[in-house]
């Protein structure tokens, strides 16, 4: 910033663009950017302006006094972001070899009536929503068709769903035997998903008719890496 009248704060976002290709627009004071959920990793960061030895932050003669101190790394902007969503990832394994008997594959794995879409607002005039992710109302189906993952003795990843925060889930899972799909509500020790995590479920499949899902791990969702199959803890 090149003039000293105004103080400066920065605010990012990630993904730029969203699926049709819109970036964030300014409405009254507000940029928001509303997203499909299912697969698009949500992200945000800002540094708001505080000031240095009465310099209004981030602005030009601020700069120049925070670099004359020497303190440039501790006064300068940094932007942290953080993930918005919670990730479910689907491993999906069969009871035992006698599974192969039934030569069944998951198909589909969906999240029952939850947000299709969230609005993000990136900034906002005030201050006051900067940040905030909100979920549509329209308790939709978010997830995967046209998956191919063979049941057997070993667990494999199915997929990974990035949804909206919230107390539970309910998962269908569809299998190829018939156009089969079992519906089962999924929930974690805290009664809570929470945004910027991680949590891993086994499906479990004795046979078509007997399917069971269960938690298996945990992780803080950490910047710039991709969820993976997890541990059991």
């Amino acid at each position: 910033p090149y003039g000293n009248v105004y103080a400066y704060s920065f605010y990012s976002y990630y993904p730029y663009t969203n699926a049709g290709g819109q970036a964030a627009a300014n409405v009254g004071g507000t940029y928001s950017i509303t997203y499909d959920l299912g697969d698009t990793d949500i992200l945000w960061a800002n540094s708001v302006a505080s000031d240095y030895e009465g310099l209004k932050g981030f602005n030009a003669a601020y700069c120049r006094a925070v670099r004359q101190a020497g303190v440039q790394s501790q006064y300068f902007p940094k932007l942290q972001y953080k993930h918005l969503l919670t990730a479910i990832v689907f491993n999906v394994v069969g009871k035992d070899a006698t599974i192969s008997d039934y030569d069944l594959n998951v198909t589909g794995v969906h999240i029952l009536n939850t947000s299709t879409q969230a609005t993000l607002t990136v900034a906002d005039s005030q201050g006051v929503s900067s940040g905030v992710l909100t979920g549509s109302e329209d308790g939709g189906s978010i997830g995967f068709d046209n998956l191919n993952v063979p049941l057997t003795s070993s667990s494999s990843v199915a997929c990974t769903i990035l949804a909206m925060p919230a107390s539970s889930y309910t998962a269908q899972i569809s299998f190829s035997k018939g156009g089969d799909s079992r519906e089962l509500e999924i929930t974690n020790s805290d009664n809570e998903f929470k945004a910027g995590y991680v949590y891993y479920f086994t499906v479990k499949v004795n046979n078509p008719e007997e399917v069971t899902i269960l938690q298996t791990g945990l992780d803080e969702w950490q910047i710039g890496t991709t969820p993976g199959e997890g541990e059991v803890e």
